[in-house]
């Protein structure tokens, strides 16, 4: 995250301090306290998006192929991660036409975090005759320990309790981003 901070801002001592708040939020400290695979999708999440932001910023092909690679690893560990690789994908693509860059080294590098998702799909169907068919079991895993109604606001609800300057804090961030476009 510092490297993350740094890169965008310019300013090391925002970087350390973005560190220093990761580093004692209550959320991170609680989820780093299990042996759930949280901490890991989350380091390599953010290496993906600090890679891709300095390749944004330097047009170092090294960065695309570590951002890649760190979400194809992610890929493998939770399923969530494969929404982050569609923006991925969706920036490569963005920067690719923006430049327009030929050759093919940007569409196989935004396709490599999906080798994974796959071969993970290809698997389900072959074994049950549906890709989706994880979708169906962790359905019924919710609806054995939840009840068949989820209160999605409870999620909402639970952060504001653990961490309500991280939820204000990241709505005014969002604010200001999308304000300043």
């Amino acid at each position: 995250i510092a490297r993350l901070t740094t890169t965008l801002f310019s300013n090391r001592t925002m970087g350390l301090v973005s560190a220093l708040l990761l580093a004692v939020n209550p959320v991170h400290l609680w989820l780093s306290s299990t042996g759930l695979t949280e901490g890991p999708v989350i380091t390599l999440t953010l290496a993906a998006l600090w890679a891709f932001v300095r390749y944004v910023s330097r047009r170092r092909l090294r960065a695309l192929v570590l951002a890649a690679a760190s979400l194809a690893v992610a890929n493998g560990l939770r399923y969530e991660t494969w929404v982050i690789s569609l923006l991925f994908a969706a920036g490569v693509a963005y920067v690719w036409q923006r430049d327009r860059r030929s050759g093919w080294q940007l569409p196989l590098l935004a396709l490599i975090p999906f080798l994974f998702p796959m071969i993970w799909l290809f698997g389900a169907f072959m074994e049950s005759g549906s890709p989706f068919s994880f979708m169906g079991e962790i359905t019924g895993y919710k609806r054995q320990w939840y009840g068949a109604t989820a209160d999605y606001g409870l999620y909402l609800r639970t952060f504001w309790r653990i961490d309500p300057y991280l939820l204000i804090f990241g709505l005014v961030a969002l604010a200001k981003a999308l304000g300043d476009n």
